[in-house]
């Protein structure tokens, strides 16, 4: 219900005059693209919205025409599943038993080794053409706890994928989940690398009119 409501609401904005009752829309006419901005948890949500179809509308045509996704990863938000909890995100020593992530990790096809299924993040959205385009920024913790390493090798991390042509990916090495902050240390012996992802974000939102730069991720082959 959930994604539903994202999708109708947002659909209405874009596609509709007015609603079943006659309310006119505030915005009707006014809106030809709808972009997405997120960070962590909201872009698991969208993770699931996109693989699960719910970016086409039910007039056929698409929601989002772009997402800019800051530290989601390969995980989704599990929440169309018995007994699952959305409001968890694992980590190194918690909520290991919660549901999170779930194959397909990656936005092109692979191979799951342990059920022999094939899928992508893609493959619904591609036979309705409906797929958002999306550029993904990651941490060095999305490597370790989001799923990271699967969204640019194949499950059993045997070989490199190459990048969909709706997606780029970009990783910010070194940094904690969230944003930097020179002046702490949290928990931890060593200050927080001091990096902020903003100014990245925001030079990718601006850089219109021009293709999106070329990934810039680790690779299995450069053992990186």
């Amino acid at each position: 219900v959930g994604f539903a409501a994202v999708r109708d609401w947002n659909a209405w904005l874009r596609y509709e005059t007015k609603d079943s009752a006659g309310t006119a829309s505030p915005l009707a006419g006014d809106i030809t693209r709808i972009y997405t901005e997120c960070s962590s948890q909201p872009c698991r949500f969208l993770n699931d919205f996109r693989y699960l179809g719910f970016n086409e509308a039910e007039n056929g045509k698409p929601v989002f025409d772009g997402i800019l996704q800051w530290i989601g990863a390969g995980d989704g938000i599990s929440m169309n599943y018995r007994w699952s909890d959305p409001g968890r995100t694992e980590r190194n020593r918690q909520d290991h038993l919660y549901l999170e992530g779930r194959f397909p990790f990656a936005n092109v096809m692979t191979k799951d080794p342990i059920t022999g299924r094939s899928d992508s993040r893609y493959a619904r959205c591609e036979k309705t053409h409906t797929c958002p385009y999306a550029m993904e920024i990651f941490s060095a913790n999305e490597y370790w706890v989001k799923a990271g390493s699967l969204m640019t090798t194949d499950p059993a991390g045997e070989k490199d994928l190459p990048d969909s042509p709706f997606t780029r990916i970009y990783f910010m090495s070194s940094m904690q989940h969230g944003t930097g902050n020179p002046a702490s240390k949290g928990n931890c012996q060593l200050f927080q690398n001091p990096l902020d992802q903003q100014g990245v974000q925001r030079a990718l939102f601006v850089a219109l009119g021009c293709r999106r730069p070329a990934s810039l991720r680790s690779f299995r082959r450069e053992r990186s």
